[in-house]
């Protein structure tokens, strides 16, 4: 992941031998800094969190930021394209629960791989953008758990819950030393005004902090 400060730019990525894309938002800061990666549409009717990236995009500039941040704004795109809900419409797996994923597997399995190898691997922190509640790192490292937990902390979310999985996107990050949050907001595939709101609030918190 190639990083040129004081610059913003949007970026496909392509997953290797799929058809697989996802369209994202690269904000590199005037200064370095961590590398923070915000996610939706790993599930794609999540459309709380999808909305939420496309009006943060915008309002993020390289002048007012240290570090990088990368927007994933929908990761199951295609899926979110033919209204497929929690599965990848290339295989009916669910991305979720096949990390971490395998480079030579099907095509969610290639793009898990993908997402721990090219996202995980660069990244200091992530969440995944989507009622109110936030899950942070139970099953980590104690340092990873404690970071985590106050990334969810800065979320206005009336509740946290330490989660002890250890597969999907955001829970392997933990297994791999990125601590990570899922802010769960919305739901019934709705798109609420004042949900999107809330998250921007919240994720706009989380990057001041």
């Amino acid at each position: 992941m190639h990083y040129e400060r004081n610059t913003k730019k949007q970026v496909t990525y392509h997953v290797p031998d799929t058809d697989i894309t996802i369209p994202a938002t690269l904000i590199c800061g005037r200064e370095s800094g961590e590398t923070i990666t915000i996610s939706a549409g790993v599930h794609s009717r999540e459309y709380i969190g999808i909305e939420t990236l496309i009006r943060l995009g915008p309002e993020l500039t390289p002048e007012m930021m240290r570090g990088t941040i990368l927007l994933l704004h929908c990761c199951n795109y295609k899926g979110f394209l033919s209204r497929s809900s929690d599965i990848m419409p290339q295989d009916g797996k669910n991305l979720n629960r096949v990390f971490p994923g395998a480079a030579d597997g099907t095509p969610t399995q290639k793009l898990a791989a993908f997402l721990e190898s090219e996202i995980i691997g660069h990244t200091g922190g992530f969440c995944e953008a989507l009622t109110p509640h936030v899950y942070y790192h139970g099953a980590a490292a104690p340092n990873v758990c404690a970071v985590s937990r106050r990334i969810a902390e800065l979320s206005g979310a009336e509740y946290l819950v330490r989660s002890e999985t250890k597969n999907g996107f955001y829970s392997h990050a933990g297994q791999c030393g990125v601590p990570a949050i899922i802010l769960e907001r919305g739901g019934c595939g709705l798109l609420q005004e004042e949900e999107v709101q809330q998250d921007l609030a919240d994720v706009k918190n989380i990057l001041r902090g």
